[in-house]
């Protein structure tokens, strides 16, 4: 039951905010460098996307590494064109059309989707590495064992349905059912702290 304790503990809301969250939202406060909300052109553009990304990746992903101007540009325009395709079935051009007209937030906005999109990825691999190291993905008796303590320890908050014996239809899939009910919990967690 340690292995299953500790992997919930090391994917609590408090712990992620700790490791994962909180210093990437610091890393976004600590940025300054923004005379004004919007962008004169397309280059400028580019330049402050991958300066913001080169500082961002420094403080929080390589602890003082540095990427190059052209891979942190390049990385960053995939993460926005990515936000803007997904919420506003928009590219990269319609975020610059953002910055440089101060819409949808302008500059702020953008910088704020790509501080997200750097921290959505960091706790992709926050998770993916707890998981791995708690469970090894190649270890089938391992993750059976896991899925089984899971169960008895957390299924009735998910369903009644769920029973022991439903160990081996889960156990490939662990990662997802527990995920699911971490971020359960969380949801919960947050309309107990509005009340």
């Amino acid at each position: 039951m340690a292995d299953l304790e500790n992997l919930l503990a090391a994917l609590s809301e408090e712990n992620i905010a700790r490791r994962v969250t909180i210093p990437h939202d610091e890393a976004r406060e600590h940025f300054r460098r923004l005379p004004t909300n919007t962008v004169p052109d397309f280059a400028t553009f580019c330049d402050l996307l991958g300066e913001y990304f080169a500082f961002h990746h420094s403080v929080c992903v390589s602890h003082g590494g540095r990427l190059s101007r052209i891979d942190a540009t390049a990385l960053a325009k995939e993460i926005i064109a990515t936000h803007y395709r997904q919420r506003y079935r928009g590219n990269l051009v319609s975020a610059y059309m953002d910055a440089h007209l101060g819409t949808n937030g302008g500059v702020r906005g953008i910088l704020d989707a790509l501080a997200d999109g750097i921290k959505a990825e960091a706790l992709a691999r926050y998770t993916r590495e707890v998981f791995d190291r708690f469970v090894p993905p190649n270890q089938w008796t391992t993750q059976l064992e896991l899925v089984r303590q899971f169960i008895l320890r957390c299924g009735v908050d998910m369903s009644p349905r769920i029973t022991v014996a439903d160990a081996p239809k889960f156990a490939r899939d662990y990662e997802e059912l527990i995920t699911t009910y971490v971020q359960t919990l969380r949801q919960q967690s947050a309309v107990f702290r509005r009340i």
